[in-house]
C-alpha cells in the first residue's frame, strides 16, 4: 500500500519497505541488513525471476546532496566490475526520492561472521585472501580504489567464493573525488596508516586492508588494538603487529613475509599491486601441499632450470638472429590450478589446449609448452622468465574446476604481460561449464590476437572456434594424456598409459578426431628409440595409421591428424616425401609447432637435405628452447656437414639440459674422436658423464666405452647384466659384453658371448625382418664369430633396408 506522498515536501517521511512493497519490478520480501549508509531487502525481480538485493540509501541521507553523490557512485563503480570475486550490479535506480540500486543477491554470509567462527585453517586463510586479491586485481586495473575493504564487505558465497562489496567509499579514475584529502572515510581497524593521516590514497591503501584482514583471518584478532578508534589509529601508524606464530601454530616463515609487506607502514615497501600478492599466496599454497615436492626438492628442481636456461640459451648464437623474424614471440606459462592437487593435470591439460590454439595463428611465434612448463614452480619473476626464453609477451593465469553433482564449472582468468616493461595488457574472468571451455580458448586466441594488432583470417577463426567433443568425460581422459607430454621423448612404458587415456577418451566419444591424431602419434613413436633397438616395433605399426586414418575420416582438414600420417610415414613407413607431404598440410594450421619443426627437420636429414635439416632444427629450438634431444639431433646433423665444432658446443646444451642421458656424451665422444681424433678428451667426457650416471649405462650405449674406464671388465660385466636382469634378453645384450671381452683380449669368452648373440638375433629377425638395426647387429656377430661371407649379406641387408626405412640413430 503506497502513502501519499508530496514530491515538494523535503521532511516528509519515506515509506517505509514492507514485505509486499513493489519498487519498480522488484517485490521486496524481507530487509536483511542495514549500515551507516543505506538498507538491504531482499527481492524478487517479476522480469528475470530471480531473487535480488535491493540497497536503499537511508532516509535521513537521501536528503543530502554529498550523500546521494556517493551512493550514486558506489553503483557505478560496483557496475563496471564484472568478476567472480565482486558482487555485480545490475540497476540503478529511484523509488519515492530515495536513491536504490540493484544488485546479486549472494546466499552465504559475511567473513566477519566466518572469522568468529573461528574455523579458519591457515589454508583457507590463503585461499581466500587469493581471493580477495583477484577481486581486487579487477577493480584496481579499471581504475576503482575500494577503500573500505574489511570482513564486513565481504560475503561467502553458498561455495565458498569471496564477494567483494560496498563500494561506497571508492574512487574512480577520471572522476572527481567526493572526498577531499584530510578526510578519513573507511572502518578505523583496516585503515592504511596514509588514510588514517588524511592523505592521498590509492590501490596500495587496499592491498594494506588485505593484509590486515589475512591476520585476523589467521589468528582471531586484529593486528592493530586500542581502547578506542584513536588508540587503534596511533597502533597503525606507530607500532607492529605481533607475528602471528605467536597466536597460530603452524605458521612459516614464509607466511609471515607475506603479511609483514602487506602491512608495510610505506606504501613504496608494500605490495604494489594484488596481483604481486596473490603470485606470492599461490606459491607458498603450492609449495605447503602435501602432494607436492618437499621445499628442497623445488629449489633443486628451480635451480636446474635457472642454471640450465641462464648458462646455455642465452647463448645460443642464432638467438641473436631469431629465425622468426619480426615475429612476436609469446610463451604460455603453466596456469595455476586453484582447485583441489588431484585436479593439477586440468589445469596443465587446459594450458597445452590454449597452447595449441595460439599456435595456429600466423604471424605470432608461440613456445612450446614442453619448455613453458619447465617454469611451473619456479621462483623467478615473469621478466626473468621472458628474458631467458627470449619473448615478448607471456600468458598466464589460473584454473578452478568446480564440481557439483552433475554440474562441472570452469573458471579461467588469463592475462597478458608485456615483457618489456611488465605491463598488464589485457585480462579477464571466465567462467564456464566444461563444455563451454572451447569458445574460452578461442576467445584468449582472439583477445590475444587484438592486443597484438594481428590478421586474423576467417579459416583461422573457424579452426580457433572448433569443438572437438561434446562429452565432458571424454575431454576430462584427454586432458589428462595431453597434461603428461611434458617431455616429446617419453619412455615406452608412459606411452603405453597414455595411449590407454587417448583409448578411453575414444571409448566414450568415437567422434574424437583429435584423441585419434594423438594416439597415433603415440603409436609411431613406440616403434622408434634413439640409441637402442626397438624389440616390439610391430604391435605398434597398424595402429599408427589406422587411428591417422579414422582421424583423417573424422576431420580431412585437421591438422593434427596430418601431423599424425606424416609421422607414421617418417618413422613407421619410411616413406619420406609422403611425410613431407602431410607435414606441408599440417603446417596450415600449425604455424608455431615445434614438433611439426623438428619432424620435418628430421625428415630432410634422412634425405640427406643437411642445411635445411638444421634450419628447420634451430626453429624448432627457438620455439621449444628447454627440449634436450632437439639440441642433441640438431648436433648430429652438424656431424653430417663436419661441423664438429659447433656440434659440441650445441651438444653441451643438450648435457646440460639432461645431464644424466647417456646418449649425450656418447654423441660426444663420437663428434671428438671423428672430429679431433681426440681420444684423451674421450676420456674426459667418459668420466665427466660418470659424475651423473653409471659407467656401465654409457657402455650399454656404444661397445668401445668399455675401452675408456679403468674399471675391471668382469665388474663392468656384472653391473651391466644387474641392470638388464629384469629385461628381455636380446642378441644386442650379448655382443655388449662380448665387447668388453674383446677389449682385453679374452677371446674365448668375447665368441661364446657372440654366439649367444646369434642365437636370440635369429629368432628376432623372424618376426622383424625389415629392422635394419638387427641386421647390423647380426653381422657384428658373424665377423666376430669369423663368419665373413654371411656377415657381408647381413651388412647389404641392412643397408638396402636403410635406403627404404631411414636411419633411426
Amino acid at each position: 500500500m503506497l502513502a501519499n506522498f508530496d514530491d515538494n515536501d523535503k521532511t516528509h517521511t519515506h515509506i517505509v519497505l514492507t514485505k509486499g512493497t513493489i519498487v519498480g519490478h522488484y517485490k521486496i520480501i524481507e530487509k536483511i541488513g542495514a549500515g551507516g549508509m543505506g538498507e538491504v531487502y531482499l527481492a524478487e525481480d517479476s522480469q528475470l525471476d530471480r531473487k535480488v538485493a535491493l540497497k536503499f540509501l537511508s532516509p535521513n541521507l537521501s536528503q543530502d546532496e554529498a550523500s546521494r553523490a556517493r551512493f550514486t557512485r558506489e553503483a557505478k563503480a560496483a557496475a563496471k566490475l564484472d568478476h567472480p570475486n565482486i558482487v555485480p550490479v545490475y540497476e540503478v535506480g529511484e523509488f519515492q526520492r530515495r536513491p536504490f540500486f540493484a544488485m546479486a543477491h549472494i546466499a552465504g554470509k559475511s567473513l566477519r561472521k566466518v572469522i568468529k567462527e573461528g574455523k579458519l585453517s591457515i589454508s583457507d586463510a590463503i585461499e581466500m585472501t587469493m581471493q580477495i586479491c583477484e577481486g581486487l586485481h579487477k577493480a584496481h586495473e579499471s581504475g576503482v580504489v575500494h577503500r573500505d575493504i574489511k570482513p564486513g564487505n565481504i560475503n561467502i558465497d553458498s561455495e565458498g567464493r569471496a564477494r567483494i562489496l560496498d563500494f561506497g567509499l571508492a574512487t574512480v579514475s577520471g572522476e572527481e573525488q567526493l572526498t577531499k584529502t584530510g578526510s578519513t572515510l573507511g572502518t578505523v581497524g583496516y585503515m592504511s596508516p596514509e588514510q588514517i593521516k588524511g592523505k592521498n590514497i590509492d590501490h596500495r591503501s587496499d592491498l594494506f586492508s588485505v593484509g590486515v584482514i589475512l591476520y585476523e583471518m589467521l589468528t582471531g584478532r586484529r593486528p592493530f588494538e586500542g581502547d578506542n578508534d584513536a588508540a587503534v589509529a596511533r597502533s597503525i601508524t606507530d607500532t607492529n603487529p605481533d607475528p602471528v606464530a605467536r597466536y597460530k601454530s603452524g605458521t612459516t616463515g614464509e607466511l609471515q613475509q607475506i603479511v609483514d609487506k602487506a602491512l608495510s607502514k610505506n606504501p613504496s615497501l608494500r605490495y604494489q599491486h594484488a596481483d604481486g600478492m596473490l603470485a606470492d599466496l599461490k606459491r607458498l599454497k603450492v609449495e605447503s601441499s602435501p602432494a607436492k615436492k618437499s621445499r628442497l626438492g623445488l629449489w633443486a628442481a628451480g635451480a636446474i632450470v635457472v642454471i640450465a636456461v641462464t648458462a646455455l640459451l642465452l647463448s645460443q648464437p642464432w638467438r641473436q638472429t631469431p629465425v622468426n623474424d619480426d615475429v612476436p614471440l609469446i610463451a604460455v606459462l603453466p596456469f595455476d590450478n586453484l582447485g583441489p592437487p588431484e585436479d593439477e593435470y586440468f589445469a596443465d591439460g587446459m594450458t597445452e589446449e590454449i597452447t595449441s590454439r595460439l599456435a595456429g595463428i600466423q604471424g605470432l611465434g608461440v613456445i612450446s609448452r614442453t619448455s613453458a612448463i619447465k617454469y611451473k614452480n619456479a621462483d623467478m619473476q615473469l621478466s626473468e622468465i621472458g628474458k631467458e626464453l627470449g619473448v615478448d609477451y607471456i600468458l598466464e593465469g589460473t584454473i578452478r574446476w568446480s564440481k557439483e553433482g552433475e554440474q562441472t564449472k570452469v573458471r579461467i582468468t588469463p592475462q597478458l604481460i608485456r615483457v618489456s616493461d611488465d605491463r598488464h595488457m589485457w585480462a579477464d574472468n571466465y567462467e564456464r561449464d566444461l563444455m563451454e571451455v572451447f569458445a574460452v580458448q578461442a576467445d584468449i586466441a582472439v583477445q590475444i590476437v587484438n592486443q597484438l594488432d594481428l590478421t586474423l583470417v576467417e579459416r583461422v577463426r573457424t579452426v580457433l572456434a572448433r569443438q572437438p567433443t561434446d562429452n565432458p568425460e571424454a575431454y576430462t581422459y584427454y586432458l589428462k594424456a595431453v597434461s603428461e607430454i611434458k617431455d616429446p621423448e617419453i619412455d615406452r612404458p608412459e606411452i603405453r598409459r597414455l595411449i590407454a587415456l587417448f583409448d578411453s577418451a575414444i571409448a566414450l566419444d568415437p567422434g574424437f578426431a583429435l584423441a585419434y591424431a594423438h594416439k597415433s602419434i603415440a603409436h609411431s613413436w613406440a616403434t622408434f628409440k634413439r640409441g637402442s633397438l626397438v624389440t616390439d616395433p610391430i604391435s605398434h605399426r597398424a595402429p599408427a595409421i589406422q587411428a591417422a586414418e579414422m582421424a583423417l575420416r573424422l576431420e580431412p582438414e585437421l591438422s593434427l591428424g596430418h601431423l599424425a600420417m606424416g609421422t607414421y610415414y617418417n618413422l613407421v613407413a619410411g616413406d619420406y616425401d609422403r611425410a613431407l607431404e602431410e607435414f606441408a598440410k599440417a603446417r596450415s594450421e600449425m604455424h608455431s609447432n615445434s614438433g611439426l619443426l623438428y619432424a620435418i627437420a628430421l625428415v630432410q636429414f634422412r634425405q640427406g637435405k643437411f642445411y635445411e635439416a638444421q634450419t628447420n632444427m634451430r626453429k624448432a629450438i627457438e620455439l621449444d628452447p628447454l627440449t634436450s634431444f632437439y639440441y642433441f639431433d640438431l648436433a648430429k646433423i652438424l656431424t653430417y656437414t663436419k661441423e664438429y665444432r659447433e656440434a659440441i658446443s650445441v651438444i653441451d646444451r643438450a648435457i646440460a639440459l639432461k645431464p644424466d642421458r647417456a646418449i649425450y656424451y656418447v654423441e660426444k665422444m663420437h663428434c671428438l674422436l671423428n672430429g679431433r681424433g681426440d681420444i684423451d678428451g674421450m676420456r674426459d667426457v667418459f668420466h665427466e658423464a660418470c659424475k651423473y650416471i653409471e659407467p656401465v649405462e654409457i657402455i650399454s650405449q656404444r661397445f668401445w666405452g668399455f675401452n675408456l674406464v679403468d674399471t675391471p671388465v668382469d665388474s663392468l660385466v656384472a653391473d651391466y647384466v644387474r641392470m638388464f636382469r629384469s629385461t628381455e634378453l636380446s642378441g644386442l645384450f650379448y655382443l655388449t659384453i662380448a665387447e668388453g671381452y674383446s677389449s682385453v683380449g679374452q677371446t674365448g669368452i668375447m665368441m661364446a658371448h657372440c654366439d649367444s648373440a646369434k642365437s636370440l638375433l635369429q629368432e628376432q629377425l623372424k618376426y622383424a625382418s625389415n629392422e635394419y638395426g638387427l641386421h647390423i647387429a647380426m653381422a657384428y656377430a658373424l665377423a666376430c664369430l669369423g663368419e665373413y661371407e654371411q656377415a657381408i649379406e647381413e651388412g647389404k641387408k641392412a643397408k638396402e633396408l636403410m635406403s627404404v626405412d631411414g636411419c633411426h640413430w
